[in-house]
Order: C-alpha cells, then structure tokens, then sequence
C-alpha cells in the first residue's frame, strides 16, 4: 500500500483527491492546507515518510523553496506539484526546483496512477544503478548498457567471489560449466 500526502489549501480539494485515491487505488493518505503545516507533521511523525507528496502550488507564493524543504525532510517522496489548467510555466520551474513531475487540475487518477508508475520505476532503477550496485545498469551517458558488457562484468565478479572455482561460479550463475567455459574465453580472447 503506498502512501499518500496531499497539500492544497481547498479542503474540499483536498477531500476529493484522498477519497478518490483511498477508494479506486488503495492508499493511505494524509492531507494538509500548508507546506507549514505538513513539514510539522513530517517533522514530528520522523518514522513516515509518504511515497507521494502531492502539492497544489497555484497559491503558494515560494514554492521552489517548500519543494526544496519538503524533499529534505522526506527524501525518498516522489514530489508531484500541482498546477491549475495551462499553467506550464510555473510547473516547469517546479520540476526545475526539484519536483518528479507536474499534473493540471482536476487530478485525473488515471493520469496520476501512469504518472506515478513511471517514476516509482524511475526511481528503482536509480537507485539499482547507484555506487553500492558493483553493476550499475545505466551507462554514463544515461543509456542502458549493453547486455554483454553486464554479463562479463558479473562473470568477473562470480569468479573473483568464488576464488575461480568455476563449478561453483557455474552453479551460482545457473549455467553449464561449459557454457562458462565458452563465455570465459570469448571475454579473455574478445
């Protein structure tokens, strides 16, 4: 069950988007009138922290700022801001300030369910390709690395873990000696 906070100062705004993702998707929510108001919360309640933060900024004069200050404070939170009908401007420096990403009022659930999809799986694979993965998934440039160059690094690895004992390194790996032997080769010769 992911868990969802919502800020918007319009209680029955409020009232409309965490019944509706209670009801059709399942979650857990809170919901406040203030950036002020949910930073307390989230201060005092340190053990929480929301999978989503939805945060309608058409009335918040420094919202860059309470973006910045809400993902310190939750840094794992996917941020989505929200915005009124064509008002892409201030939802791109939003996104600029920190936000995952922008919806338009009305909330479609919809629209928020693809939305949030993409960047919980986003945010996996970030996280697979960080420092402490020894293969990360991601090339520097951004791209997927190719599936060869994975494979040999995970021989490599499987051979040093298991001190070259190949019948071991074929076992954990799930394939043949012989196949092992083969792929072996084409690393040293290729």
């Amino acid at each position: 069950m992911y868990t969802l906070l919502v800020i918007d100062e319009d209680l029955s705004q409020r009232a409309i988007i965490c019944s509706a993702f209670e009801e059709k998707l399942n979650y857990k929510t809170n919901s406040f009138s203030s950036v002020t108001e949910a930073m307390n919360y989230l201060r005092n309640n340190i053990a929480i922290s929301p999978d989503i933060i939805l945060f309608d900024i058409s009335k918040t004069t420094n919202y860059c700022k309470a973006i910045e200050d809400l993902k310190l404070i939750s840094n794992n939170s996917i941020v989505i801001v929200l915005t009124k009908y064509g008002d892409y401007e201030n939802a791109m420096i939003a996104v600029n300030a920190g936000a995952s990403d922008f919806l338009t009022k009305p909330v479609s659930i919809e629209r928020f369910s693809i939305t949030f999809r993409n960047l919980l799986m986003l945010r996996n694979v970030q996280s697979t390709n960080s420092s402490k993965n020894p293969f990360p998934l991601l090339a520097e440039d951004g791209n997927v690395r190719m599936m060869s160059e994975l494979e040999d690094e995970i021989i490599s690895y499987a051979m040093q873990r298991y001190n070259g004992r190949m019948t071991e390194v074929a076992r954990r790996l799930g394939i043949g000696r012989s196949t092992l032997y083969r792929k072996s080769e084409q690393r040293v010769s290729g």
